[in-house]
């Protein structure tokens, strides 16, 4: 019975330091498209005929 105990234990650790993990990739993942989105954003507006007001040459 206590080498299941110990199995179950270790099982909640490997569970739950995957969830950590998956909660970084995840937070990493939103912030390299934050990036991506005002990254276009900048260049759209640069960009002639891009929405700009700006006149190109």
């Amino acid at each position: 019975m206590q080498a299941n105990k110990e199995t179950h234990e270790e099982m909640v650790g490997v569970l739950t330091a995957m969830s950590i993990v998956s909660k970084r990739l995840a937070r990493r993942l939103l912030e390299l498209e934050k990036g991506e989105e005002e990254n276009e954003q900048n260049q759209t507006g640069t960009r002639c005929g891009g929405g700009s007001t700006k006149s190109c040459r």
